[in-house]
């Protein structure tokens, strides 16, 4: 075990000291690269999917590198797979989860996820800019099986994904188990201003269907309440199949989705057999995935959904009913919480409490007035995380990555003594000449930013409208007649 860890602590010394190294190429953001699962049974395929169908309207060229935890485990494969993602793209953007890839079983030691461990070592040496998106934020050493060295190196991963990454996205700071979010990330990437919080995307342009004919084609007439998303303990299904005998007779439940890994396919077969139990088997129907083909089906014919989550840090399943416009109950976590308080989209129980779900339940299929109310509140928050938003908030997060010179070195003591200097001392007309990204010019007032780096400047102009930004060589300046300038 020593002799692992000193190992593992030996590679991670040798990342560090070239993650520090500065990038040696200028890039101007033409070629993208989406590493995640493709094509599978999966919520962040889908959200690939929805993200790189509005990146390639950015005029950018875009790859996929799909990969899978089914791939046999080739230490060598990732590495080079890593590395010439690395080499062929300006950027290259992780989707990442824990589990989703392969592990590497030694012995009695099993280091999980290793396949991406060795994905992010090819993508350093490649010296590429990379952007991480954390789809979850493992704090639970339980979870992770290979006793302490397995704990260890995970902890060990955590920093090196953090090292490597330009920037880290996260879809929300949400608490979980007490711990906030923002903390557990904190202890992960020492670096704060490397973080970007960035929502989960809504469908854009979701396809209304007429309810009673969707209702038919799932051969039922009844009031329909789902709940959708991948089964497992801390979704909290078991709840709502508590509580079916208490509701009324034409009240039919739907669970739109399965197990997505085998040890959670235990828990899927304890409800229904719960469900037989409780004699009410006939009144929910187990649906299992639902394509993206088939989703707007379910969508249009439910009348009310459920999410009566344990805990959470983001749901994508909440942006698909949020297009729809659905009256939906969630549970008090943080991350629905602080949904409901922004927007007032979705009504709220008392996290693993029955009797407070049973009385909301049968209060909102009751009260329009509150549907509409909840309707209103979806289309707040549609107009704010629909894909075409999401993807452009990702873009300046790639170009900010390329430009290399982010806003928050302003916040250290001697830089904010100098600008604010500037300030009181700028006359107009003014120009900046290596303006970067148009912080500065912004804040001193100056009128025109000059840069030699196509990203810095298409980066300024997002983020600063109202002022202009070239891409100028300094020297080209003598060429401008004294009468002009």
């Amino acid at each position: 075990m020593g002799l692992l860890k000193n190992i593992l602590g030996h590679v991670y010394a040798q990342v560090l000291r070239k993650a520090r190294r500065p990038h040696s190429r200028i890039c101007s953001l033409k070629k993208i690269t989406i590493v995640s699962t493709w094509n599978e049974r999966c919520g962040i395929a889908d959200y690939s999917a929805f993200l790189a169908n509005e990146l390639r309207k950015k005029s950018i060229r875009l790859y996929i590198t799909p990969i899978s935890r089914n791939l046999k485990m080739n230490p060598m494969y990732f590495f080079i797979l890593g590395y010439k993602a690395g080499k062929c793209c300006d950027v290259v953007h992780i989707q990442f989860e824990y589990g989703l890839w392969p592990d590497l079983k030694m012995g009695k030691y099993l280091f999980q996820t290793f396949g991406a461990f060795m994905f992010y070592i090819g993508l350093l040496w490649s010296n590429s800019h990379v952007v991480t998106t954390f789809h979850e934020v493992i704090k639970e050493p339980e979870i992770w099986r290979g006793g302490k060295v397995g704990w260890y190196y995970k902890k060990l991963f955590d920093r090196v994904i953090c090292d490597i990454s330009d920037f880290i996205i996260v879809h929300a700071f949400a608490s979980k188990d007490g711990i906030e979010h923002e903390e557990l990330l904190s202890k992960m990437c020492r670096n704060r201003s490397k973080i970007k919080v960035i929502p989960h995307g809504t469908y854009e342009k979701p396809l209304i269907l007429d309810k009673e004919l969707c209702k038919a084609k799932l051969r039922l007439r009844k009031r329909i309440l789902t709940v959708f998303g991948f089964v497992h303990e801390q979704k909290g299904h078991d709840l709502l199949v508590d509580i079916i005998p208490l509701l009324e007779k034409d009240i039919h439940i739907l669970i739109a989705g399965g197990p997505r890994l085998p040890e959670h396919e235990a828990y899927y077969e304890a409800l229904k057999k719960k469900a037989q139990q409780l004699d009410c088997i006939e009144r929910i129907s187990f649906l299992g995935y639902v394509p993206q083909a088939e989703l707007p089906i379910v969508l249009n014919a439910t009348d009310l959904a459920v999410l009566p989550y344990r805990n959470a840090t983001e749901s994508g399943v909440l942006h698909h009913l949020i297009a729809y416009g659905i009256p939906t109950i969630t549970s008090n976590v943080s991350v629905f919480k602080k949904k409901h308080d922004q927007y007032g989209c979705i009504d709220l129980f008392e996290a693993g409490n029955k009797e407070d779900l049973l009385k909301r339940i049968v209060r909102l299929l009751r009260d329009k007035r509150k549907q509409s109310i909840l309707q209103r509140g979806c289309r707040k928050m549609w107009n704010d995380t629909k894909w075409s938003s999401v993807a452009t908030k990702h873009m300046e997060v790639y170009l900010e990555a390329c430009a290399g010179c982010p806003d928050t070195i302003y916040d250290e003591k001697r830089q904010r003594t100098r600008i604010r200097w500037l300030k009181e001392n700028t006359k107009e007309p003014a120009v900046e000449i290596g303006c970067a990204t148009g912080f500065v010019t912004s804040f001193v007032g100056a009128n025109v930013g000059i840069d030699l780096k196509p990203s810095r400047v298409r980066l300024a102009k997002i983020k600063h409208p109202t002022k202009e930004f070239l891409i100028l060589y300094i020297y080209h300046l003598r060429r401008i007649p004294s009468k002009q300038s």
